[in-house]
């Protein structure tokens, strides 16, 4: 809000010059946002279909605004209706309408040889609005640096675009054309180089209903068609500026400038060549005004008549008026006027009205923008004057050029700056017919006074008046705080404007007093009036603007009227801060996996745990803990009036205890030794407790003799955790090998007849049989046949599971021969010598016998023992080769009495080897 206590405005004049060819006004613009006075350039005035116009102008005077171009558009009754500031780093180059609707500006960016910048062009397209709808780079070569612009308007709603760069010898110069669609895209784009150097800078373009293309180079003069293709280029021998060029619908072309003369030597005045369709000169003329140095824009209206803005010569070194020209088709003077204004130098651009009339604007002006409107005969009531004018015919001299065709610039999208712009005001100083214009001043601030006084000024005396307060009278009595407005009304345009008026008295901030906050804590103080301007004071005596601020420290903060010294502060508000509390969350500590733990929290009122993982409670500062792995918690304490500290606490977790039971052997032979050991992990390692639980044993290496298989258990405890670790091993203990075996059939056996060996072995993994007449067999059970008679040992050796011990078993083996023999002596002598002194019975292939002696009268004297089918034991002796020999047989006696000599009867029973019976008897005689 700009308030009248501070003189912070600045004047922005735009003059005007009529509406029509019966009206006139002049009128003065203000600007308030500015802090000083700015000068202007003009770039372009272009008519609107509403009957206002737009014009840009380029900002100077001002290093922080440098490089600005400001856009205006107003309306017919000369109401800004919206402005636009475009920065960029380079100088508005020009500025036209867009057919259809919306502008096109653009700009130049010089380079710079010792940097290695090449520099580069900018256009961009606006909306009838002001809003941009798209911006482009077109980027110069490097070791080139761009020089000058210029764009046209065409028919599809796009723009042509030339310009031109050069090295910095100024030995090469090129002219490039580009065709850039309403989107846009570039459809085609060329460059020209030239035959020759120099410093040319202003390039100027024009294009005719038939797509023709024009474009001036200092002296040289291009006509392409619409694709830029060259139909014809001229260069002009003289020393010539153009400043200007127009390409008419019969395809001739206006070449608008002056003569460049020495230093220090008289002007020669305005020149204006025309050249027919071919490049050849139609006519030229010189024409001189005392006032002026140069032609600078150049228009025709339908009737072919050429209307010319001249730039202003300096007379005293001040400016000495604005000259328009208006000639006929064939170059000759209709009028001249000079437009007095002390505030512009020469008029630069101009444009016609879609009302009639010729909108104009100086080349340059002095606080503030300056624009006129004049009717289509040039005369005016605002201090116009005819001058006179000398006109001379001037023969130039123009030569044909080759140009070389090469491909165009690269051409990529950008984005360009639109800045908040001021609000605007005008002064009208004359106009015909009467033009409204009201201007109620700055906000104001009432400090003391009880009203304040609004009018619609002398000015406006004779306008149709309307207040927001539903008034019509010329002024209002102001006694309340509040937003103003006045509409005046003459003819078909209407003048308002608003202003805010503040009586500080009246104004109710809303805000409370005195706060108290937490040190870490900030209060937005704000006020809900947005009809007054404010800005505060802080303690550290900071100035913050607005109706808000963020309250952080403790003292006082001062709500103060925007731009304004001359009142005391609106209100004040004390902050104070409570004291903090101390927040511990206690020592960081290493606990074991799943290990209880009670927090440690202290140090306020409310508690709060962050995070509340694996916590019984997140409020309770003693909450319990038990955590399987290591967790950073925050403790956050509040004391009673709601102020914060924190504390970090870490609880970091051993890992989980855990114990591994490893057999330095899990398969052990009987007997044999086994290293039990045992791999600790996790818990507190040096408070480690083993526990072989099957073993006795409380160390993590235990020596064992199994005897069995099983599981050996180890537990592992240490201080801490709660649950002990626990593991087994499981130990293989392999039976020992037993070698047993039966022979089948039993002994004595027949020689050649097959012996069956049943293996009765146990544990055994294999087997080796040996049958001592070099016979081996690694079966379990074999078959085996003697083919000799005799006692054979047998060996079977059982080997024992994974490589444990063997062991072996004997046997023995009769084998006899299968014939049956029986040898019955017929005599003996038992008289003691020692000799045949029993009753001795021998044979073969016997298995028992038995046998009785009678005496000749039939009575029996001897019988071997009762039912023995089998030789008695310790009664006789067998042969290795199946001899049966009885060894205690009748020794001639009998009841212990010795039987006489004689003949005496035996019978005798055998039972041989395959158990068949033979019976024999006969006769026996004792010897003495």
């Amino acid at each position: 809000m700009k308030l009248k206590t501070v003189v912070l405005s600045v004047l922005l004049n735009i003059v005007s010059f009529g509406l029509s060819a019966q009206s006139t006004f002049q009128a003065t613009f203000h600007n308030h946002n500015y802090f000083n006075q700015y000068n202007y350039t003009s770039v372009n005035v272009v008519s609107t279909k509403d009957s206002g116009f737009a014009g840009a102008f380029n900002l100077f005077g001002v290093s922080s605004q440098a490089n600005s171009m400001l856009i205006l558009k107003s309306d017919r009754c000369n109401n800004v209706l919206w402005s636009k500031t475009i920065s960029t780093s380079g100088t508005g180059e020009h500025f036209v309408g867009a057919m259809g609707g919306g502008f096109f500006a653009s700009f130049l960016h010089n380079g710079n040889f010792l940097t290695a910048d090449s520099g580069y062009f900018e256009v961009v397209m606006l909306d009838y609005k002001g809003q941009t709808m798209w911006s482009k780079i077109i980027h110069v070569p490097l070791l080139w640096e761009a020089s000058s612009i210029d764009i046209a308007a065409t028919n599809d709603g796009g723009c042509m675009v030339v310009g031109s760069a050069d090295t910095s010898s100024h030995t090469k110069q090129t002219v490039f054309l580009a065709k850039l669609n309403a989107s846009g895209k570039t459809d085609w784009s060329i460059s020209y180089y030239l035959p020759f150097g120099g410093s040319g800078f202003l390039k100027k373009i024009s294009r005719n209903s038939l797509k023709e293309i024009a474009i001036v180079y200092d002296g040289l003069v291009i006509k392409t068609d619409s694709s830029g293709n060259i139909k014809w280029a001229k260069q002009i021998v003289e020393n010539l500026r153009i400043s200007s060029i127009r390409l008419d619908d019969s395809s001739n072309v206006f070449l608008a400038g002056f003569k460049l003369l020495p230093f220090n030597q008289s002007p020669t005045g305005e020149l204006l060549i025309k050249l027919d369709m071919n490049g050849k000169e139609s006519w030229s003329f010189n024409y001189l005004d005392s006032l002026t140095s140069g032609f600078g824009d150049i228009k025709a209206d339908a009737n072919s008549n050429l209307f010319l803005s001249a730039e202003n010569n300096f007379i005293n070194s001040l400016p000495s008026g604005n000259v328009l020209y208006k000639l006929n088709a064939n170059g000759s003077i209709i009028w001249t006027k000079n437009y007095l204004n002390p505030n512009t130098f020469g008029l630069g651009n101009i444009d016609f009205g879609t009302d009639s009339g010729l909108y104009a604007i100086p080349a340059l002006s002095f606080n503030g923008l300056n624009v006129a409107k004049t009717g289509l005969n040039g005369q005016t009531s605002c201090n116009e004057k005819d001058i006179k004018v000398y006109q001379s015919i001037n023969n130039i001299t123009m030569n044909s050029v080759g140009l070389t065709k090469r491909s165009g610039l690269y051409i990529s999208d950008t984005i360009l700056e639109l800045l908040p712009t001021p609000k605007i005001t005008k002064d009208i100083l004359c106009s015909n017919p009467f033009l409204p214009n009201v201007n109620l001043g700055n906000d104001t601030v009432i400090c003391n006074a009880q009203f304040y006084l609004l009018s619609k000024g002398s000015y406006n005396l004779h306008t149709k008046t309307l207040w927001s307060t539903a008034d019509t009278t010329d002024s209002i009595k102001i006694t309340k705080t509040g937003k103003y407005w006045l509409s005046v009304s003459h003819g078909f345009c209407t003048s308002t404007d608003t202003v805010t008026i503040i009586f500080r008295d009246q104004i109710k901030s809303g805000l409370q007093k005195k706060h108290s906050l937490c040190p870490y804590d900030s209060l937005l103080l704000s006020v809900k009036d947005t009809i007054v301007s404010y800005y505060w004071v802080t303690p550290s005596k900071k100035t913050v603007s607005g109706r808000s601020v963020m309250a952080k420290d403790s003292g006082n903060y001062y709500l103060m009227l925007n731009n304004t010294k001359a009142c005391a502060a609106v209100d004040t508000v004390h902050i104070s801060w409570y004291a903090l509390p101390k927040a511990t969350a206690g020592p960081d500590t290493l606990l074991c996996h799943d290990q209880a733990y009670t927090m440690r929290g202290a140090g306020g009122t409310v508690y709060d745990w962050i995070p509340a993982t694996y916590l019984s409670s997140a409020t309770d500062p003693h909450a319990k803990a038990i955590l399987p792995n290591k967790q950073q918690y925050i403790l956050v304490v509040s004391n009673p009036q709601g102020c914060r500290d924190t504390s970090q606490v870490l609880l970091d977790v051993r890992p989980p205890l855990q114990i591994k039971a490893h057999a330095d052997n899990a398969t052990v032979c009987f007997g044999k030794s086994v290293l039990l050991s045992a791999t600790a992990h996790g818990g507190d390692s040096l408070q480690w407790a083993y526990n072989w639980v099957n073993d006795a044993a409380k160390t993590d290496t235990v020596t064992m003799r199994p005897t069995q298989s099983g599981w050996h258990k180890i537990v592992l405890s240490d201080n801490c955790t709660p649950v002990n670790a626990m593991d087994s091993v499981y130990i293989t203990v392999v039976p020992p090998a037993k070698a047993a075996f039966q022979s089948i059939p039993g002994n004595p056996v027949k020689s050649h007849e097959p012996i069956s060996f049943l293996n009765q072995s146990l544990n055994a993994s294999s087997y080796l049989w040996t049958f001592e007449d070099t016979g081996k067999s690694s079966e379990a059970s074999p078959k085996y046949i003697y083919t000799d008679t005799g006692r054979y040992k047998v060996a079977l050796v059982a080997y024992g599971q994974n490589n444990c011990p063997n062991d072996t078993a004997y046997g023995y083996i009769q084998v006899i021969d299968g014939t049956v023999a029986i040898y019955i002596p017929n005599a003996f002598t038992p008289n003691r010598d020692g000799k045949n002194e029993t009753f001795a019975i021998s044979g073969t292939g016997i298995q028992s016998y038995s046998y009785q002696i009678y005496n000749r009268w039939g009575e029996l004297l001897y019988s071997t023992p009762s039912g023995s089918l089998s030789l008695p034991k310790g009664s006789g002796t067998q042969g290795s080769n199946g001899t049966v020999s009885l060894s205690n047989g009748w020794d001639g006696t009998f009841q212990g009495q010795t039987m006489p000599e004689g003949v005496y009867i035996y019978q005798l029973t055998i039972t041989d080897i395959d158990g068949y019976f033979h019976y024999l008897s006969g006769n026996v005689t004792v010897l003495r």
